[in-house]
């Protein structure tokens, strides 16, 4: 249970409006490249600065409609090059984009600038020196601010093998196995017990809504088998390459059904969607959580090649400079703007053995300078001490850990629980900060259907964290894996805090005049009252007279002498030139 302090801690943290992820460009200035490692790449992102506004592609090239100059013109369009470049948000309107560079305003967080995002796609026959020289080229324009080489995402999975010679994400196929009755699996998901060996989901799904319900989970990687027995039909079902075992187990630890046979989900009551990772990683990201609205949750099951130094490797054989996928700062920005729409973003730390604190990596993971609000997963020994996992990247970004080993789950790894064919293959093996990432995303998603079922109301992505980290297993000193999850803690946490009222506004078409009114919370002293996201007034009423020089937006909060409720609905006031 989380002490006084934590609590106090919690609710402080609760009094902000909405998440502000970090989004300061700690990246120096694009240099050019004199070599690029021998691996496949996908594509050629960059940005221009965030200064530029209203810059628009068409098929004539860079229209200026904001405040860049006719020499900005000049330079852009005059790259030989002009005509491979794309939209990396092509699917998404500059005035949708735009939006949420509007709404991050409004509310006072800061979005990066999605829209200043473009692309080349490396094709295949390019050679190496080809795509040397576009990136070079890209790097000669001033007024572009990030230029960044995209490999593949590569499987957050992993198997204990010698010299890590294996390959972790068995092919599709039969699978093998003698078609049966498939048993109760549940005993060996030791991983839904007691706190802190487990996350204690068993007591989560004795409370209303503790299963997830109301919650959508979408995971992104290469593929899953979807004809599996034990999975729901998704909600949703973008670029399935494979009937991968690596996205079945995913989806199965996160939300197998509960239905006496094989595994269960921890959050087995949320809807399940998957999405992989076309057309481009920052892409697929943006268009995934367009299927999801706050409170939701994303598990990006993939880590990257860091591609710093001359013969950086990360594949699935060789995993040493694998980091996670918000290196890449297209990624990361489109990570930032997801969370700030309240999405729960759940990212692998990776498996390369890494120090994220490291020199090498130049603050990018350091929280006081470049935050995108995604919770980042670490790997730790399934046992009731938080030991890290030898190969699970470490540092003191990390947010979260959960088991990186001995998981079991739908698909065959590890020894086999049954084998009934492919759609009815289990195994207790699955590893890797790819079986770490859904156990947390299970916490995540059971707290937050608990707490918009029992509670009425939906967490932030802040607030989440919050509290599982309050409530949750500490790592010891120096291990640097985050908090394991212990939803016991974190439910009876939730279960005596205050409720956020329900807050209404009554115009009285003059100026403005509004009446803002709330219903009463119980325990509740007094109400604060935010407008723009900023505290603005006290009252012991449920109800306040208001006379605006301007629109603006509002909240409320319920409070006691000690802490104060999560904020309540936002409601927009407009302010009216003339009286009616």
């Amino acid at each position: 249970m989380a002490t006084t302090i934590q609590k106090t801690f919690i609710i402080a943290a609760s009094l902000l409006l909405t998440l502000s992820a970090v989004t300061t460009d700690v990246a120096a200035k694009p240099t050019k490249k004199s070599f690029i490692n021998d691996i496949e790449y996908t594509g050629i992102n960059f940005k221009l600065d965030e200064q530029y506004t209203g810059v628009e592609l068409s098929k004539e090239g860079f229209n200026l409609l904001g405040t860049a100059s006719d020499e900005f013109a000049q330079q852009i369009n005059s790259n030989k090059y002009l005509k491979k470049i794309r939209r990396l948000h092509e699917d998404k309107s500059y005035k949708e984009l735009r939006k949420n560079s509007i709404l991050s305003k409004k509310t006072k967080t800061k979005s990066p600038k999605l829209e200043n995002w473009y692309r080349i796609d490396i094709t295949k026959g390019m050679t190496q020196q080809e795509i040397l020289d576009i990136y070079n080229s890209l790097v000669d324009i001033p007024y572009i601010s990030i230029v960044e080489l995209e490999s593949p995402p590569i499987s957050s999975g992993f198997e204990q093998c010698p010299a890590l010679n294996c390959e972790p994400d068995l092919p599709p196929g039969d699978g093998g196995g003698t078609p049966g009755n498939t048993p109760d699996l549940q005993s060996y998901q030791t991983y839904l017990g007691q706190s802190p060996l487990g996350i204690d989901a068993l007591y989560a799904w004795t409370k209303t809504g503790g299963n997830g319900q109301g919650v959508k989970i979408i995971d992104m990687e290469n593929g899953f088998n979807s004809n599996h027995e034990d999975l729901p039909t998704t909600f949703v079902r973008k670029y399935d390459y494979d009937d991968s075992d690596h996205g079945t187990a995913v989806l199965s630890v996160v939300g197998a059904k509960r239905d006496g046979k094989g595994v269960t989900g921890i959050a087995y009551g949320a809807q399940l969607g998957f999405h992989g990772w076309s057309p481009s990683i920052a892409q697929a990201i943006n268009n995934a959580a367009g299927y999801l609205s706050a409170g939701d949750v994303i598990i990006l099951e993939g880590q990257i090649n860091r591609n710093i130094n001359n013969g950086d490797s990360c594949t699935s054989q060789n995993q040493n400079e694998c980091v996670p996928l918000e290196w890449n700062q297209a990624t990361f920005d489109v990570i930032s703007a997801v969370t700030n729409r309240g999405i729960i973003v759940i990212e692998a730390a990776g498996n390369g053995n890494e120090n994220l604190d490291d020199p090498i990596y130049q603050n990018r993971f350091n929280r006081n300078t470049r935050d995108s609000g995604a919770f980042l997963i670490a790997a730790t020994n399934p046992s009731a001490s938080i030991a890290r996992s030898y190969f699970s990247n470490h540092g003191t970004r990390i947010d979260f850990n959960g088991w990186g080993n001995e998981v079991a789950a739908a698909g065959l790894y590890g020894n086999t629980l049954f084998n009934g064919g492919i759609n009815q293959r289990y195994g207790d093996g699955f590893a890797g900060t790819s079986s770490a990432s859904p156990i947390v995303a299970g916490a995540v998603a059971a707290l937050q259907g608990f707490s918009k079922n029992a509670k009425g109301q939906t967490l932030s992505v802040q607030t989440i964290k919050n509290i599982l980290t309050a409530t949750g297993v500490q790592e010891p000193s120096g291990v640097q894996v985050g908090v394991r999850p212990n939803l016991k803690g974190a439910i009876q946490y939730l279960e005596s805090a205050l409720v956020a009222p329900k807050l209404t506004a009554e115009s009285y078409y003059c100026h403005g005049e509004y009446n803002l009114s709330w219903n009463s919370i119980s325990s509740a002293s007094s109400y604060k009252i935010f407008l723009d996201g900023s505290y603005f007034a006290s009252t012991t009423s449920t109800s306040k007279y208001l006379n605006l020089p301007r629109t603006q937006t509002a909240t409320v909060q319920a409070c006691t002498a000690s802490s104060c409720s999560e904020h309540s609905n936002s409601v927009s006031l407009r302010y009216a030139p003339v009286c009616y």
